[in-house]
């Protein structure tokens, strides 16, 4: 079996397609099979039947490591009530059977940029994280607007593949760079890149108070922070990626509104995202605060920087 080392904030889609690619392997099944077979044979199979666990062997790091640091689990799971500091990709809280190589369900976006400084640095490019974030048409290491792979199978070939082939579409709406987003949106991509790299979710009964307080203290209540969410983002890019915000009946029946109110709920890693955009102008300060570390888009693109010289 030929292996490749996975690169920075590749997602695990992107290195399964790349196994295919350079293994023969004709699709995401068939790759599965004969990845199952090939780990068994060198006596690497030994994780669990799950795709994340099998491409964790093939990466030789740890599923834990593997799920942190390419699959966007940490981001889906910001955080738990019963699993909370359980390091994401553990079996002891079954993610890796759900999110092994599931991306985010939209078609895999890249960017011209990184695929381009891809090709110069390495001869091959390869998909991001970063790319794939809920809410968030930009790279955060170029401002540019990202581009979306038209093909029903996109990971059975790199992304300079699709560029050559003309079959990546660069996504138009008006918010898709940061010079042209508003200030919410900058703080709300801000917050899904910080959460990149945690570990393990955090705990919602000591989360959630939190952002309760914070809230209780700026005097937004429910319906302020909804008059606040519509004031501050555009409606398309509310209705594309939280349409249950407008709900008719308020933010209060919403998952957003729920975790304000109870410490036990735990809400979809955007909600956070976006709630945490809200109440914070300094992200960094808000990882801090809530999450004891600090990773701001700004640290990544200086750290992506030295890591491409």
């Amino acid at each position: 079996m030929i292996l490749i080392d996975p690169m920075p904030d590749e997602i695990a889609a992107g290195y399964d397609g790349r196994l295919r690619v350079l293994n023969g392997w004709t699709d995401r099944w068939t790759s599965t099979q004969e990845l199952r077979g090939a780990l068994a044979t060198e006596g690497l199979d030994h994780n669990g039947p799950s795709a994340l666990y099998l491409l964790a062997s093939a990466a030789r790091i740890p599923p834990t490591a593997f799920a942190r640091l390419h699959t966007l689990l940490p981001v889906v799971n910001v955080a738990s009530d019963f699993g909370a500091g359980v390091p994401h990709g553990s079996r002891n809280c079954g993610t890796g059977i759900h999110y092994g190589v599931k991306g985010t369900g939209a078609r895999p976006r890249v960017c011209h940029e990184c695929t381009q400084e891809d090709l110069n640095h390495w001869g091959f490019s390869w998909y991001r994280r970063a790319h794939q974030l809920h809410g968030v048409d930009w790279c955060d290491k170029h401002g540019c607007a990202l581009s979306w792979v038209d093909s029903h199978d996109p990971f059975c070939s790199p992304p300079h593949v699709w560029f050559a082939q003309e079959a990546c579409y660069e996504i138009a709406d008006p918010w898709t760079t940061p010079c042209h987003a508003p200030a919410l949106l900058q703080r709300y991509a801000a917050v899904c890149i910080a959460l990149l790299d945690h570990e393990a979710p955090a705990s919602t009964r000591s989360l959630n108070p939190v952002l309760a307080r914070r809230a209780s203290a700026q005097g937004l209540s429910l319906a302020l922070l909804q008059a606040n969410i519509e004031d501050l983002a555009p409606p398309d890019w509310i209705a594309q990626n939280f349409p249950h915000v407008r709900s008719r009946t308020g933010i209060g029946h919403t998952t957003i509104g729920r975790l304000l109110r109870r410490p036990g709920c735990v809400a979809p890693g955007p909600d956070y995202a976006l709630l945490i955009a809200l109440l914070f102008d300094d992200i960094d300060g808000a990882m801090i605060e809530l999450f004891g570390t600090q990773k701001s888009a700004s640290t990544r693109a200086e750290q992506a920087s030295r890591h491409g010289s």
